[in-house]
């Protein structure tokens, strides 16, 4: 590869400490990215207690019939979440899925009722549905 070098610029002039701040970030970005989890790891960090106390997740399973299905549970702490806190919520816990099971699929279902709480679409949108009734 041959650099060119822009007129009136110094050959051999430093990056700016800026560019290079930006440049540390995309490479861990990227190294995030990149790193594997193992679905079983996953599962595990779901069915633990910080994210049980945090986020209201009751159980997390991988369901038996169907493996690319990740099958998480919540209950009363969920409900007391910010929307937009169970939305992103819902967003990591797909992206964490389909980038370590191939086609993986998330159901968000409310642990006393097994009903949907959380609605993927085919376009990759994520909505909230209305707490199930007891």
């Amino acid at each position: 590869m041959i650099a060119a070098r822009r007129p009136g610029k110094r050959a051999g002039r430093r990056a700016s400490p800026l560019l290079l701040a930006a440049g540390v970030v995309l490479l861990a970005a990227g190294q995030a990215v990149a790193h594997w989890e193992d679905p079983e790891g996953i599962v595990a960090d779901l069915n633990g207690p910080a994210t049980r106390s945090a986020i209201g997740v009751e159980r997390a399973e991988r369901d038996a019939q169907t493996p690319r299905l990740l099958i998480v549970r919540v209950g009363e702490r969920w409900y007391s979440l910010p929307e937009v806190v169970r939305l992103e919520q819902a967003g990591t816990w797909l992206e964490r899925w389909r980038h370590s099971v191939k086609q993986g699929i998330v159901a968000v279902l409310d642990a006393a009722t097994d009903q949907p709480v959380v609605h993927f679409g085919p376009g990759g949108e994520i909505g909230l549905l209305a707490r199930p009734r007891r």
